[in-house]
């Protein structure tokens, strides 16, 4: 008997060892199947986890280049006007500030003031080529009596040079050859001409000529000017006194004379303040390679200069500054 209950005793104590080791070995399956999901985590991870944070991190190297690109928008042009297209025109004589370019287009004084801020390196041009570089200050108005003009102070210049410019082009790709003032097919052209304004017997007086290809299309203008005045420099005008300029260009064969300016008297008139013109030159001022035509219009008590764009026969004011009573 007591065999027997040994050997009962003995089957319950191995029943009960055995219940025990299963929850051993069913846990430890649990943890190692755990671990591998984590390991595994980067499996899913791409689709959503990974790829959002280098697609956030981007996004804050574009941010900051955001503020150099909005600094030149204001600082480059005054300090660099040619860099960003930027071009101001100057008379180098009277220092006046005509207005400028911008990529081309024209732009007026009180457009390409603000602008400049006195950096601004300018190349002289002489009648033919270009006479060094000078230094410009920042625009300031000239006051009374004609507030509404600019001034630039240059480092140089005089009434014998042409035009000064602040852009990376030539100014004159083609110059201008003087033709003799005499020659009598313009004589008789300026007759035609003022006859056709008046005059009944124009006495001719031409004072410059210029022959020229203003738009590098092989075919050369003629711009010329002529001035008849019986006192010079007077605000009365005599009968048959006038100053004139003309552009003579080649249409189809055919010549065409467009008057770019003109004052004309057919009568006397005692107080008149009548315009001189003068030719003094031609330049490209806003780098496309077409020439424009620079004129001086000066009166008893003041003056100008006039900066005309040609197209063809067609010419335009493209840009002028000038100061009078």
């Amino acid at each position: 008997m007591k065999r027997g209950y040994s050997l009962v005793i003995l089957a319950l104590l191995l029943a009960a060892c055995g219940t025990a080791a299963s929850p051993t070995s069913t846990s430890a399956p649990a943890t190692s199947t755990a671990a591998p999901i984590a390991e595994g985590a980067p499996t899913s991870a791409p689709a959503t986890t990974a790829p959002a944070a280098p697609t956030a991190a981007p996004a804050e190297p574009t941010a900051p280049p955001a503020a150099p690109t909005a600094a030149p928008a204001t600082a480059a042009p005054a300090a660099s006007p040619a860099a960003s297209g930027v071009v101001p025109v100057v008379d180098p004589y009277q220092g006046f500030l005509l207005g400028g370019a911008r990529d081309g287009a024209w732009l007026t004084q009180a457009e390409i003031a603000p602008l400049l801020s006195g950096n601004e390196t300018y190349t002289l041009y002489g009648p033919t080529a270009a006479a060094g570089e000078l230094s410009g200050s920042a625009p300031a108005l000239v006051g009374v009596p004609c507030q509404e003009q600019q001034k630039v102070t240059l480092s140089g210049g005089s009434r014998d040079d042409l035009i000064a410019l602040a852009g990376p082009w030539n100014a004159l790709p083609r110059v201008p050859e003087q033709l003799p003032a005499d020659s009598p097919a313009y004589q008789e052209a300026v007759a035609a001409l003022l006859r056709e304004q008046g005059l009944a017997e124009p006495e001719v007086r031409i004072t410059r000529i210029l022959r020229v290809d203003l738009n590098a299309d092989g075919v050369d203008e003629v711009l010329l000017t002529a001035t008849r005045y019986t006192t010079e420099n007077a605000p009365t005008a005599a009968a048959g006194d006038y100053s004139i300029v003309l552009l003579r260009t080649l249409v189809n064969e055919v010549v065409q004379t467009t008057v770019i300016d003109k004052d004309i008297y057919p009568a006397a008139i005692e107080f008149a303040a009548p315009l001189t013109f003068t030719l003094r030159g031609t330049a490209d001022l806003n780098g496309d390679g077409v020439l424009e035509v620079l004129i001086d219009s000066d009166y008893y008590e003041g003056g100008s200069l006039q900066v005309y764009a040609v197209d063809g026969p067609q010419v335009r004011l493209a840009l002028q500054a000038g100061c009078g009573v």
